[in-house]
C-alpha cells in the first residue's frame, strides 16, 4: 500500500495523464483516477485511497494527533475512504524549530498517557526523529526527516483492526 501511494504521488507529480498514469498504474498494481487535485487509489482488495496535495490538501477534523504548532504549510494528505491508515505531511520551513516540533509531540505523548519507542537517525546527511505509541490499537507515528535542508514532519494514524 504504502508503494501505492508513493508511486501515486510520483504520478501526480509528473501531471498522471496517458502513460505517466498507466506506468504508475502498472507499478503500483492500483488503479488511479486524477479527479481534479484529488488522486484516488483503487486497489486490488477494492480499498481506496485519497491523495490530495498542494493547497487544497486539509486535515480532516477528526485526525486524533493534535496539529504541530506554527502552522506549517500542509503538503499532502492521504487518506482512506473507511477504514485505513491517514497520513499528513508537512513541509517545514528553515525557521521552524524542529527540535520544539519534535518537544511539542513528546510532551503530547506523555500528557495522553501514551508510552512512546523513538529513534533518532544521521544516515548520509539525512536526520530522522521517529515517534510511535499506541493507544486501543490504534497507533501513532510522528516522523521529522531533514534531508539536505528539506524538512518534513509526517503524520500518520493506523485505526484498530
Amino acid at each position: 500500500m504504502r508503494r501505492a501511494v508513493h508511486i501515486a504521488s510520483i504520478a501526480v507529480l509528473l501531471g498522471c495523464s496517458g502513460f505517466a498514469e498507466s506506468v504508475a498504474e502498472w507499478v503500483s498494481g492500483s488503479e488511479i483516477e486524477v479527479e481534479g487535485d484529488r488522486v484516488v487509489l483503487t486497489n486490488a482488495d477494492g480499498s481506496r485511497q485519497v491523495i490530495t496535495q498542494g493547497e487544497h490538501a486539509e486535515a480532516p477534523a477528526d485526525f486524533p494527533l493534535p496539529l504541530p504548532p506554527g502552522q506549517p504549510t500542509l503538503d499532502s494528505v492521504v487518506a482512506p475512504e473507511g477504514k485505513g491508515a491517514s497520513t499528513l505531511s508537512y513541509r517545514l520551513g528553515p525557521d521552524d524549530d524542529a527540535e520544539a516540533v519534535v518537544a511539542f509531540y513528546t510532551e503530547w505523548f506523555a500528557a495522553e498517557g501514551i508510552e512512546v519507542m523513538s529513534d533518532h537517525k544521521n544516515m548520509a546527511g539525512m536526520r530522522t526523529t521517529a515517534l510511535v505509541g499506541s493507544r486501543s490499537g490504534e497507533v501513532y507515528s510522528v516522523t521529522f526527516t531533514d534531508a539536505l535542508g528539506t524538512r518534513m514532519l509526517t503524520l500518520t494514524v493506523t485505526p484498530a483492526r
